[in-house]
């Protein structure tokens, strides 16, 4: 499709045996390391997802198996809230370097809601911040309903706002 980006989801549960990982983690990055020299053939970036994972141990596992330029995060900011007991921020802080997508939606802690920025919990201050700091320029998706869309871009544009202006390159 000419897209420079896809973002999937590893398709991990936490749910699964604990014994199960490691043979999960073999046959998971030896598949990715097949598809990731595709994508790197055809100037694609793949964005792995964070879904249901409690921490981030999963993915630091996968980085730790599988090195590739090609290779990025999409931290979904509901999920990350919602799902993880690791607070956003620590995936923020732990994928920084990693992060190259971001989904946007707010809720309530407890499920994965896509509310409009700044109706829920979500620290999307927390999140940004280091992001910026580091001069990093995510795509974004705003992952709300239509009619939310518009306010959720006016929330993050007054949020941005708030940082030091922007450096242009």
């Amino acid at each position: 499709l000419g897209s420079p980006l896809v973002v999937f989801h590893t398709g991990f549960l936490p749910q699964y045996p604990h014994t199960m990982r490691g043979k999960w983690l073999d046959k998971f990055t030896a598949k990715l390391s097949s598809l990731l020299e595709v994508a790197s053939e055809n100037g694609v970036l793949l964005a792995m997802e964070n879904t249901y994972e409690p921490d981030t141990s999963l993915f630091q596992e996968i980085f730790e198996r599988v090195q590739h330029p090609y290779l990025g995060v999409c931290l979904d900011t509901g999920h990350a809230t919602c799902f993880s007991k690791t607070p956003a921020t620590e995936w923020v802080n732990a994928f920084a370097e990693q992060i190259v997508h971001v989904h946007l939606s707010d809720n309530d802690g407890k499920e994965d809601l896509h509310w409009s920025l700044g109706k829920g919990i979500v620290d999307f201050r927390g999140i940004l911040s280091p992001l910026l700091d580091r001069g990093a320029r995510q795509s974004v998706t705003f992952e709300v309903a239509l009619a939310d869309a518009g306010a959720s871009r006016d929330h993050l544009n007054k949020l941005l706002d708030t940082f030091k202006p922007f450096e242009t390159p």
